[in-house]
């Protein structure tokens, strides 16, 4: 188990604090972190499938009184409020099936504008690149030119 699961296990288990846990991932949440980019999916699973003992072989008090049932209302809270966090595919997976789209409508939205987005910056992106490629052949030509007639 890594650090980040253990870190929301005790928030959402032992604290019972879902909002320390959200503040949690979205400071530790760097997407290109193959460690911390999937926090926030890890939040949403634990949410969704909680355990009685949240650390097997410890008890605390009030134990009795931990939640069993997904806790679908913070899911729904962290898919408006960090949707721009969340990778959708992976975020499916760990929603019901009963749950209707128009439920998630904001957060698939969300992603798909972000996806469109995130394309729009990589085609530009690559243009510039390619641009700057042909310049540098261009110039690198010239020199080449400018060295055979000028020998």
């Amino acid at each position: 188990m890594g650090r980040h699961e253990q870190v929301l296990l005790i928030y959402t288990g032992v604290l019972q604090d879902v909002e320390k846990a959200m503040s949690y991932c979205k400071r530790v949440y760097d997407k290109n972190d193959a460690s911390s980019k999937d926090v926030f999916t890890m939040l949403i699973k634990m949410l969704m499938n909680p355990s009685s003992n949240p650390i097997p072989g410890v008890t605390f008090e009030g134990s009795e009184q931990r939640r069993t049932q997904p806790d679908l209302s913070s899911v729904m809270k962290l898919l408006r409020e960090y949707a721009p966090f969340l990778e959708p595919t992976k975020v499916l997976y760990c929603l019901p099936e009963d749950l209707e789209v128009k439920e998630i409508k904001e957060f698939l939205q969300t992603s798909i504008q972000n996806h469109l987005s995130e394309r729009r910056r990589l085609l530009i992106e690559r243009g510039l690149v390619n641009a700057e490629y042909l310049r540098v052949r261009d110039i690198s030509l010239l020199c080449m030119l400018y060295c055979l007639f000028n020998l």
